[in-house]
């Protein structure tokens, strides 16, 4: 939320008085952010994230009001947010993209596809938060807009086990400086060259093109559909399980399995 507050909330409503945001300062912000239907990305944000700012200044205001800085908070229209589109790759194809990716490419996209960290979580990752000893990393920087970072929230701060296909990929990377991914003047990758490099990959696949956070998606689906369950895909370091629920619809056997144990527990006290 900082880079919100940065680019985004300080420069249209940081010369106003708390007491000078009402319902029209804040419709205008909706209508100077909000990407019109069709537009491409790079002309506006989402309903979800113009949202977001929305609930951060109002949690600004009801702080305020409080405080009694401001007689009451104003009341505004959310952008409706419709159901978020989200894709990722089967079992199959994410062979495929690793097998066709670059070799300086491949063990991130490999770590990626078998972790589920964010973009800048990979581009951050420290040697020092990789412990293949005891086969997990932990998550405690974020690369983001050429700044080294904490991560998202606090549940991003987190650790992440380990499997065989993430530590050989790991393993295949030289420890000469502070960056698991690292240029050649030991700066990291930028999330720019992350894109290009997983979109070659995929051309030399024959798999549609896909961004790295579809590699984030593809970890957690590939989880829910081996019936893992759901606690496990906070793996991902969701700030709300509502987040992860996005998935369980991959799984429709974990309704029953779940139903199924209440069986299971009835039958077992019968039997004591």
């Amino acid at each position: 939320m900082e880079s919100a507050l940065r680019v985004h909330i300080l420069p249209q409503l940081g010369e106003l008085m708390l007491q000078e945001i009402g319902y029209v300062e804040l419709s205008d912000y909706v209508l100077l952010k909000l990407r019109k239907p069709g537009a491409p990305k790079a002309s506006g944000l989402s309903p979800k994230t113009v949202q977001n700012h929305l609930s951060y200044i109002r949690q600004v205001l009801v702080h305020a009001h409080k405080r009694e800085l401001i007689e009451a908070v104003p009341e505004f229209d959310r952008p409706r947010a419709g159901q978020s589109k989200w894709d990722f790759l089967s079992f199959e194809e994410s062979r495929l993209v690793i097998l066709a990716s670059e070799p300086h490419w491949q063990p991130i996209i490999t770590v990626a596809l078998n972790t589920g960290m964010r973009c800048g979580e990979l581009l951050g990752l420290h040697w020092e938060s990789v412990d293949l000893q005891r086969r997990e990393l932990r998550v405690v920087h974020n690369w983001v807009r050429g700044e080294m970072t904490s991560p998202k929230s606090k549940r991003s701060v987190r650790t992440i086990p380990l499997n065989r296909a993430a530590i050989d990929a790991l393993m295949r990377m030289p420890q000469d400086g502070k960056l698991v991914f690292q240029r050649s003047d030991g700066l990291p990758h930028s999330r720019h060259q992350l894109r290009k490099a997983l979109a070659r990959a995929c051309r030399r696949a024959g798999v549609r093109e896909v961004s790295p956070h579809t590699l984030r998606h593809t970890f957690a689906s590939r989880l829910v559909m081996r019936k893992q369950t759901i606690k496990a895909t906070q793996l991902l370091g969701h700030s709300t399980i509502q987040m992860t629920m996005r998935y369980a619809h991959l799984s429709p056997e974990i309704k029953h399995d779940a139903v199924a144990a209440l069986d299971e527990n009835f039958i077992a006290t019968l039997l004591q």
